[in-house]
């Protein structure tokens, strides 16, 4: 999901602050009565040193849908940008495309229903996150909705708590020349625990929100594991809180975090060294199952 650090990083917990580069999705509820085609991807997107992480999901949320079939982490190894879809064009505006590019790697699928994660044998992940509420997606075709142009119901107290979020992140950012947003942590209150990293973390996004970069090092990511296996040996579910340097207001969020070790220790099951054979097969099984 390399979290904590990047644990406020944007997070698809709230559909824009907390992105997990090299971090894995272990949880995610998708939107409320959706029924994907067996592809939708979360609109956020992390670029790391090692590449460009990307989230997908299949699930069925209507009435008497399965729900949840598998939540995929991928990387598009050494790519140097954002896809289309995250990537601000010259004139400040976006440009989607609904479908796969070539040349991701699988780095993690986690099946919910099954409490059961899935490593294959070059997986980065270090950190899963387990995200809460839905974010904005980019799906390939919605099933719920071939018959739409019907009012949506009015917006939820959860729904309008998420304004309120991006609103408060918008705010507390600094603007850079290039047209992004940028933000410096210096510290993270978890519980009654504080995470203080030796170097402030740095992080910069686009005025959208779906897509981040940061100066997480290795050593960085060491002191985040240290932290959370030593203060929380089971992982942390709850409100983590975000101080920043500019002096904004401190920013929460809810959101679950493991290591590989709090999650096996809380029970998750974790399959190491996955052949690409059964990676591939899992996810063709569990998406025809949509």
């Amino acid at each position: 999901m390399k979290l904590l650090t990047k644990l406020l990083i944007f997070s698809v917990a709230m559909g824009g602050l907390f992105a997990l580069g090299g971090c894995g999705l272990l949880r995610y509820p998708g939107q409320p009565g959706v029924a994907t085609n067996g592809y939708s991807k979360i609109d956020l997107e992390d670029l790391e040193a090692d590449g460009l992480y990307v989230y997908e999901i299949s699930y069925d949320n209507r009435a008497e849908g399965k729900g949840i079939g598998a939540i995929v982490t991928k990387l598009y190894p050494n790519a140097q940008t954002y896809t289309s879809n995250v990537r601000t064009n010259a004139d400040g505006t976006l440009y989607r495309v609904k479908g796969q590019y070539d040349g991701a790697e699988v780095q993690m699928i986690s099946i919910p229903a099954l409490n059961q994660i899935l490593l294959p044998p070059n997986s980065k992940i270090t950190f899963f996150i387990e995200q809460y509420v839905s974010s904005d997606e980019v799906d390939d075709r919605n099933l719920a909705e071939e018959k739409l142009f019907k009012p949506t119901e009015t917006i939820t107290r959860a729904g309008w708590d998420l304004r309120m979020f991006r609103w408060s992140l918008l705010r507390a950012a600094k603007l850079l020349p290039s047209g992004n947003l940028a933000y410096e942590i210096t510290s993270l209150d978890m519980a009654e625990h504080k995470f203080t990293p030796s170097t402030a973390i740095l992080i910069e996004t686009n005025f959208f929100q779906n897509g981040i970069r940061t100066n997480l090092t290795p050593a960085l990511r060491a002191e985040a594991v240290q932290f959370l296996e030593t203060k929380f040996p089971t992982g942390y579910q709850g409100t983590v809180k975000i101080n920043l340097k500019q002096g904004a207001p401190p920013i929460s969020v809810k959101i679950g975090i493991h290591s590989l070790k709090t999650a096996e220790a809380a029970g998750v099951k974790v399959i190491k060294n996955v052949s690409e054979d059964v990676i591939q097969e899992t996810l063709n099984r569990l998406r025809s199952q949509q």
